[in-house]
């Protein structure tokens, strides 16, 4: 089972964090009370890429991550993350293997965190449990058997697959919403920046996936 506690374990990352710090220990009596708190947020945020960034999950094109009831992952992106949504649309895009794009989502800061839950066909998803303090919830998506979602960094670099066996709901939350306009902030399947040709044409390697072990079709 892949659980919360295995991608963002606050002993782990805590602990991570330190050895980040004790790499600067001879400059840490030297600095002010601001430069130490920018270095101990700094060393968190590496912490938190290195146990459960993209690259964690980065895996070879023709391999995706099956996500079944009772998995958990809260997936830290970073900002310009570009996440896109694939399905198949019908039984003859199944049978002849052409998914299709069934939307795509962006990261808006390095705070940012894509909640994934796998649960039982049919559960209600109108609560969201476990909300934490001071966060917003800038994206609520579902995952139906057989979609995917690609996790890909701005310039191509990493990309993770994640295939639904069973459905999934998937909260994008974040600490530090961006303001587009006035009264308004980006949401997650709001564009701000373009995706570079070379995070492009990772996305599409996905589009070579074997087709899904279990399938369900949307408006069913």
């Amino acid at each position: 089972m892949l659980n919360v506690w295995r991608t963002m374990n606050s002993e782990a990352v805590a602990d991570m964090a330190q050895r980040i710090l004790d790499t600067t220990r001879e400059a840490l009596p030297l600095m002010s009370r601001a430069e130490l708190a920018r270095a101990a947020t700094e060393a968190v945020f590496a912490a938190i890429q290195q146990a459960a960034g993209v690259q964690v999950w980065s895996c070879h094109p023709a391999q995706a991550i099956r996500l079944h009831i009772g998995d958990h992952l809260l997936l830290p992106a970073r900002r310009d993350d570009v996440f896109v949504h694939i399905f198949y649309k019908d039984a003859n895009s199944l049978i002849t293997a052409q998914p299709s794009i069934y939307d795509v989502y962006q990261a808006h800061s390095d705070l940012d965190r894509v909640d994934i839950t796998c649960r039982r066909s049919g559960e209600s998803d109108t609560s969201v449990p476990d909300e934490p303090v001071g966060s917003l919830v800038i994206g609520a998506e579902h995952l139906l058997p057989g979609e995917r979602l690609a996790w890909l960094t701005p310039d191509g670099s990493h990309a993770a697959v994640f295939e639904a066996f069973d459905e999934c709901r998937v909260l994008c939350r974040t600490t530090q919403p961006q303001v587009v306009a006035p009264g308004m902030f980006a949401t997650w399947n709001m564009m701000t920046s373009d995706v570079s040709p070379a995070c492009a044409a990772r996305a599409r390697e996905v589009f070579s996936l074997p087709i899904p072990r279990n399938w369900q079709p949307r408006n069913a």
